[in-house]
């Protein structure tokens, strides 16, 4: 497995990451107030999601969604806003070599927070990889900063 390239915005709509091909696996993480997105780009699945909160900040929550790519993939993919909410930020990487049946597996946690006194982040669980001794990190993040 080779990490490719990814893509990321300050909305839900993000750019196809550069290079994808078919069979490259695509994650995304797309983080939202009020819930998961009101609606999902065409063949994306949904794997799981968490809060994000923290003690500075709520109503954050990170959904992971999968896909492996086709033959012809559009420029962008759109994630729309959940009910009484917004996407905040969206984030595509793409990888060749992986496993497209077993994409991820486990559900998500909250493995540690931070704001000026203590570190948020969530685990997706095991993610099938191919062959060797091969390692993913996928990671998500709000900034929120004082004038």
């Amino acid at each position: 497995m080779a990490y490719l390239s990814s893509a990321h915005a300050q909305s839900g709509t993000v750019t196809k990451p550069p290079g994808v091909a078919s069979d490259h696996v695509l994650s995304a993480g797309i983080i939202t107030t009020a819930g998961v997105p009101g609606s999902v780009p065409s063949g994306w699945t949904f794997q799981s999601a968490c809060s994000i909160d923290d003690t500075a900040v709520s109503g954050f929550l990170l959904s992971i969604y999968t896909k492996v790519a086709g033959g012809s993939e559009p420029s962008s993919y759109t994630w729309g806003d959940p009910s009484g909410g917004s996407v905040v930020s969206a984030g595509i990487h793409a990888n060749t070599g992986r496993d497209t049946t077993t994409i991820l597996s486990g559900t998500p946690t909250k493995i540690a927070e931070y704001d000026a006194s203590a570190p948020v982040s969530c685990s997706v669980g095991s993610i099938t990889v191919g062959a060797g001794a091969d390692l993913v990190i996928f990671a998500a993040g709000i900034a929120i900063g004082n004038d």
